[in-house]
């Protein structure tokens, strides 16, 4: 699953993914939760645009978070978008 919204960034050893609108987030949150990933999560603004960022512990690398991306159904990230765009 490859979306304009979500990126996944590393920074200080912990793994992150950046998400740029609140439905694809609250979406993404309830996924990766289901999937049992555990996570912190805060809010952003840059440039007056608002992000939201889940921080993964360590021992959570970004191979492990493509493949839960991954079992998103194709399409869903874009439906979800198009709720608030």
């Amino acid at each position: 699953m490859i979306s304009p919204y979500i990126r996944i960034d590393s920074i200080a050893g912990e793994t992150h993914v950046v998400v740029d609108d609140w439905e694809v987030f609250d979406f993404l949150d309830d996924h990766l939760s289901a999937l049992g990933f555990d996570f912190d999560w805060f809010k952003e603004s840059m440039n007056g645009r608002k992000r939201y960022v889940m921080r993964f512990g360590k021992e959570i690398g970004r191979d492990s978070l493509e493949q839960a991306l991954a079992t998103i159904p194709d399409g869903e990230i874009e439906r979800i978008w198009s709720i608030n765009h």
